[in-house]
C-alpha cells in the first residue's frame, strides 16, 4: 500500500487517453493535442496555475472531501460519509459498470487514484504538488464528533447478510454486560496469587499460557471469562474461547511482575510487591508496559487471517505503532458514556486517526490460499479486527471499559468469502464499550484514581485457635491464597501453621500479603493469638540472610587457623569458624589464594 501521493503528472500518467481527455474538458474548450503526455501537459498547467480558482467551482461537499483528503494519508469514502452523511459528487457513472466513471466531475482532478486500469481501485488522493498549493488556503476540516448513547444499550440490532440472496437481515439480540472496572481489580490480585503458587505456564515456543493455564486462571476469574466454558451442541459448533484467561499471563509476564522459569511463571520481586500493592496502580503498570510490548501482534489472535507469520510477515506493520493510534483516539472519546464499537471505528476515520495494520494486505488471505486474498479494499476489515482484540482482549480484561457484547457467532460477518465460517473472530461480538473511571486513569485523562467503595463480602472467620472457617465454598483463587500460609482440616476449615507460613516466606511471599489477605476476607482485625504469631514471625524472619556461597576450609591444627585468620594480608577474605576451620566467601576464593602464597601456604584444588 503506497502511502505517498505522487505528483498530479504521475498520477495522471496512469490514466488512458479517453479518459484524460474527459478531464482535460472540464478545464478548457480549446482543441485539444492528441498526444497523451501534451493532454497531461494541459491539465498539470491550468490545475497548478488556477488551483484557486477551479477550487471555487466545486461544490460545498466536494470541497469538504478535498480537505479530508488534504489532510489525511488518503481519502476515506466510508469515514467521509460516516461524518457528512453523504459522499461527494464524482460524476455520471457508466450505466454498465460503476467501477468507471462516464462523465467525471472536477473534484476527479483534485483526488486521484494511481491505479492504471480503474480509477475507482486503489486509494485516493492529493497530488503532492497541488498540496502544497490547496493547504495554503484551504483550513482543516471541522473535527469529527462521536455519537454517544443516551443510555445503556440492551438490545444490539445485527444486519446478517445473505450472500447467495444478496438480502439483509436485521435481527434484535439482547447484549451480555461486562462491569470491568471492580472485576478486572480482582481477577489480577487472583492472576498473581495463582502465579504465586506455581500454577501458570507458557509454551517455550509461542509464549503463550498453556491450556491448564488457560482453566486454572478461568476458575479464579471473577464470573469467568466473557464467554463462558460450556459444551458443544453438535460437532460442527465453534466456540468463541478463552479472552481474560488468555490475556491476564501475557500482561504480566510484559510488565516484568512475574518470568519464565522451565515453562512456569515465577513472581519477580516486583510481582511480590504488586501482592500488597493497590491494584489500580498495577492495571496501570501493566498497561504502559503492554503499549511498548513489540514482541506481540494482537492481529494474530485473528487466526482466520491467515499469511501473518508466512508471505505478509514483512508487511504488517508495528504494532507498537497501531496502540499508540487507538490510545489517541480514545483519549478523544467522552468518559462514562457507551458508545458503539462501529461508531468508534467511524470516529477513527473521521477524525484522522489512521490505522494500519498491513502495507501488504494481498498477502493476507481467509480461507483459501488462492481465492481468499485480501486487498487494499480491506484496510478496514483489518482495522476494525484489530481493534477488536486490542478492546476486548486487552482494554476491557485490564477493566480500563465495559463493554456489551454478544455471541461472535450471532454479529455481522462483513467479508463475502468468510460466510462459511461462524465467525471471522471470537472478538467480533463487541458491540459498545464506555470508558470507566479506572480507564480514565490509566490512559491518562485523570491524574488520580480513587477507588469505588463496593461492599465486600466478607467470607472467613478468623478463630483464636488459629482456625480459619469460610462460610461457604471459596473461589479457587481465594483458596489458593489461604493455602499458602495454612492446611485444609476438613471442609471450609483452615489451621494457620507456622510451618506452612515458614515456607511460604522462603519461596518469596509476603507476611504482609497473608495478614491483609485474613483482614480484607474476613472484615475484621485478627484475633490476639494470630496478630502475635504473625508479629513473632515477621520479628524472626529478617534476623537471618543470605550472603552466597561459602567454601568451608578444614586447617590441620588451631594454631595454624589462628594465624591465617588474624594475618592481614589473609584475614580479608576469610572467617574463622571454630578452632581449626575457615570460611571462604566464593567470591574471595581466588584473592584467599594468592594471599595464603604470600605467607607461604597453598590450598590445593
Amino acid at each position: 500500500m503506497n502511502r505517498e501521493a505522487g505528483t498530479l503528472e504521475a498520477l495522471l500518467n496512469a490514466r488512458v487517453v479517453d479518459e484524460l481527455k474527459k478531464l482535460a474538458r472540464l478545464l478548457t474548450g480549446a482543441k485539444l493535442p492528441t498526444r497523451k503526455a501534451e493532454i497531461i501537459a494541459v491539465i498539470v498547467r491550468e490545475m497548478t496555475e488556477h488551483t484557486r480558482d477551479y477550487w471555487d467551482l466545486l461544490d460545498d461537499l466536494q470541497q469538504k472531501a478535498v480537505a479530508e483528503a488534504l489532510y489525511a494519508p488518503w481519502f476515506d469514502k466510508e469515514g467521509f460519509y460516516s461524518k457528512y452523511g453523504e459522499s461527494p459528487d464524482w460524476g455520471e457513472t457508466s450505466s454498465w459498470s460503476y467501477s468507471r466513471i462516464k462523465e467525471p466531475s472536477l473534484l476527479n482532478l483534485f483526488i486521484l487514484s494511481g491505479d492504471r486500469y480503474d480509477s475507482s481501485r486503489g486509494q485516493k488522493v492529493v497530488p503532492d504538488d497541488l498540496k502544497v498549493i490547496l493547504k495554503k488556503f484551504v483550513p482543516q476540516p471541522t473535527p469529527a464528533k462521536l455519537d454517544v448513547e443516551t443510555e445503556r444499550p440492551e438490545i444490539a440490532k445485527i444486519i446478517r447478510h445473505n450472500f447467495w440472496t444478496e438480502k439483509n437481515r436485521v435481527k434484535k439480540i439482547p447484549l451480555y454486560h461486562a462491569d470491568t472496572e471492580q472485576t478486572a481489580q480482582e481477577d489480577l490480585m487472583s492472576v498473581l496469587r495463582l502465579i504465586e503458587a506455581g500454577k501458570v505456564g507458557l509454551t517455550e515456543k509461542t509464549r503463550r499460557p498453556t491450556a491448564t493455564s488457560i482453566r486454572a486462571i478461568s476458575d479464579v476469574l471473577w464470573g469467568g471469562d466473557f464467554y463462558p466454558d460450556r459444551e458443544k451442541r453438535n460437532e460442527w459448533e465453534e466456540l468463541p474461547g478463552p479472552i481474560k484467561a488468555h490475556a491476564w499471563p501475557l500482561l504480566i509476564h510484559t510488565a516484568n511482575l512475574a518470568r519464565l522459569q522451565s515453562g512456569k511463571l515465577r513472581l519477580t520481586p516486583a510481582g511480590r510487591k504488586a501482592l500488597a500493592a493497590p491494584p489500580h496502580e498495577t492495571s496501570k503498570t501493566l498497561w504502559q508496559a503492554w503499549l511498548k510490548n513489540a514482541k506481540t501482534d494482537e492481529m494474530q489472535r485473528v487466526s482466520a487471517i491467515r499469511g501473518q507469520t508466512g508471505r505478509g510477515k514483512s508487511g504488517m506493520t508495528s504494532p507498537v505503532k497501531r496502540r499508540t493510534v487507538i490510545v489517541k483516539a480514545l483519549r478523544a472519546c467522552p468518559i462514562e458514556k457507551w458508545f458503539g464499537f462501529d461508531a468508534f471505528c467511524n470516529f477513527m476515520r473521521a477524525a484522522g486517526y489512521w490505522l494500519i495494520v498491513s502495507d501488504e494486505p494481498w498477502e493476507l488471505y481467509i480461507g483459501d490460499y488462492h481465492y481468499g486474498h485480501l486487498s487494499d479494499d480491506n484496510w478496514a476489515l483489518l482495522t476494525s479486527r484489530y481493534t477488536m482484540v486490542l478492546l476486548f482482549e486487552y482494554v476491557a480484561t485490564l477493566g480500563l471499559v465495559d463493554v456489551a457484547y454478544v455471541d461472535p457467532a450471532d454479529a455481522s460477518l462483513d467479508v463475502d468469502f468468510a460466510r462459511d465460517l461462524a465467525f471471522l473472530s471470537r472478538y467480533d461480538g463487541l458491540m459498545y464499550l464506555r470508558i470507566n473511571a479506572l480507564g480514565a486513569f490509566c490512559l491518562g485523562r485523570k491524574r488520580s484514581y480513587t477507588p469505588s467503595e463496593v461492599e465486600i463480602e466478607h467470607v472467613l472467620k478468623v478463630l483464636p485457635n488459629f482456625d480459619v472457617v469460610a462460610f461457604k465454598p471459596l473461589p479457587s483463587g481465594d483458596q489458593i491464597a489461604l493455602e499458602q500460609f495454612a492446611e485444609k482440616t476438613a471442609d471450609n476449615v483452615w489451621k494457620i501453621r507456622p510451618e506452612q507460613m515458614l515456607k511460604g516466606l522462603e519461596s518469596g511471599q509476603s507476611l504482609d500479603h497473608m495478614r491483609s489477605f485474613l483482614k480484607h476476607k474476613s472484615g475484621e482485625e485478627l484475633p490476639h493469638s494470630v496478630a502475635v504469631l504473625f508479629d513473632d514471625i515477621a520479628d524472626k524472619v529478617p534476623r537471618l540472610r543470605a550472603k552466597g556461597t561459602a567454601h568451608l576450609i578444614e586447617v590441620a591444627d588451631a594454631e595454624t587457623a589462628q594465624f591465617l585468620a588474624h594475618d592481614r594480608g589473609v584475614s580479608k577474605h576469610c572467617y574463622l569458624a571454630g578452632d581449626s576451620q575457615l570460611v571462604v566467601p566464593e567470591k574471595s576464593l581466588t584473592a584467599f589464594r594468592n594471599a595464603l602464597r604470600k605467607v607461604g601456604y597453598i590450598l590445593p584444588k
